[in-house]
Formats: structure tokens, sequence, C-alpha cells
């Protein structure tokens, strides 16, 4: 596989960077292989992770909820970080188990630059990753612009909005990726309600009959989650002429437990 660098003409205002660090976001198939292959095919690379910009393993999905759009019930993500995007491009094209989707079930590879340094991973260990495909860039930035103070509000703490992302499984659409980092689920549900109260999205129309697909509708019962009734049946025009709606947005726990000692 190649890797595939996006620079976008005429893409949205990416978050202005303070920090040169980068995370890659693995997204891999739970049918295709186990947790511990996946596991020891990352802890097997750490070493030389190290030696590319300290990179490192940082741990796994778990307990994901797809709280806008949809995401696969059979995906699961894990995570790497970098001190540089060049140094995390290098240490992937590297290593063949790691740029080869089949050795660990992989099915989309993302490198992020980071807009500001993750915080530590055990105090925030909620993760928030969001997935749009803007239309109109200008005031797709304007929705970015105001979904951040609502975020930092609620002791979110952004560190990546950009669609500069790097990828190792092929081309795609243009996507603006938003990830931030949260203490609590409840913090984040909180930032949820008034963010569907300002910007009011109407309610999505019902998936496909596919049990393989996690929706809107499923949102985590067990977490016993409702979402803000929305006041307006009527999307506003910041969103629709953005393509603010997420094709995907999920909150998932990382789990770092099996990895601290790699």
């Amino acid at each position: 596989m190649n890797f595939y660098p996006v620079t976008w003409v005429a893409s949205c205002q990416n978050l202005k960077r303070s920090t040169c660090q980068c995370i890659v976001l693995i997204y891999y198939n739970l049918d295709q292989v186990s947790f511990g292959k996946f596991r020891n095919v990352m802890i097997a690379n750490n070493p030389i992770m190290r030696a590319y910009g300290n990179g490192e393993f940082l741990g796994i999905s778990k307990d994901v909820c797809c709280v806008e759009g949809v995401f696969p019930k059979n995906q699961n993500i894990g995570i790497l970080q970098f001190d540089h995007v060049e140094e995390a491009t290098k240490c992937i094209e590297s290593r063949p188990d790691l740029r080869e989707p089949h050795n660990y079930g992989g099915s989309d590879l993302f490198i992020l630059p980071l807009c500001s340094p993750s915080q530590s991973w055990p105090g925030y260990r909620f993760i928030q990753i969001d997935v749009y495909e803007p239309k109109n860039s200008e005031v797709f930035t304007k929705y970015v612009n105001a979904l951040v103070p609502i975020v930092t509000r609620h002791g979110g703490h952004v560190i990546a909005g950009t669609t500069q992302t790097g990828y190792f499984m092929g081309m795609r659409r243009m996507s603006f990726f938003f990830v931030v980092q949260w203490r609590s689920r409840e913090a984040f549900f909180d930032c949820n309600a008034e963010a569907d109260c300002v910007f009011c999205p109407p309610k999505p129309p019902p998936p496909p009959e596919d049990p393989n697909i996690m929706t809107t509708d499923d949102l985590c019962a067990r977490f016993g989650i409702k979402r803000c009734a929305c006041k307006s049946n009527k999307v506003t025009p910041l969103q629709r002429e953005s393509g603010a709606s997420c094709s995907s947005r999920i909150l998932f726990e990382l789990d770092t437990q099996h990895f601290a000692w790699c």
C-alpha cells in the first residue's frame, strides 16, 4: 500500500496548530482479527515506533458509542502517537506489517496532525471522533468556530480539526476530522445536548435494516443516554450550507491498561 498525502486546494480552514504532534487512527475489523492479534502486532512494532519520533501505541477503543451518523458494529480503532507527521509516515512505510491491512484486519489508517498537545490519556480517557464531509468550506469554518467554544466550556480538550489527513488504505472523499479528549462521558453528552439545541439538527432518516451497522437510534442504550429534543424541525442555514451534519460521531474509552508496560 502507498501513502497518499492530501493537500486540499479549497479545503475548510483547519484549526490553528500549536504542536507538531500527530495521532494515527487505525480502523480494523473485529471479524477478521482478534483483539490479541491486533495488540501483538502493535506491541511488536513499539520499539520501531519509538525510534521514529518517539512513536507509541496508546491503546484501543472500548465501548464505542455512535452518537450521530453510522459506524460499523464490527469495527474498532487503535491509536498511535508520534512527535511529527513525517516520522509517523516514515515509520508506517518502513513496516510491511503496519502498512499492509491483512496483517491486522485493517480497513483504514489515517494520520492526523494535532492542533493542541494531547493531555494525559489516563486523565482524559474518553475520545470523541467526528467525521464531516463539508459542502461549503467558508460556512463550515463558521460552524466549527461556533462549536469549539461549546466543547471547551464543557471541559473538552480539542486536539484535532483538520482535512490534512494522510492515509494508507486508498483514496477517499475529503473529510474533516474533529477529535476531542474528555474526562467523562457525562461531560461529552452535556456538550452534545447543548450543541443539539444551538444547531438544531433534524432527526436522521431511518437507517437500512443492517445488523452490522451501529446507528444514532442505538445511542448506547446501556448508558441510559437520551438526546436533547430539538425545538425546531428545520435545519439551520449554517448546517444546510456547510454540510455540518456528521457522517460519523463516536465516543469511546481508550483502553490503555494492557499497553502501559510495553
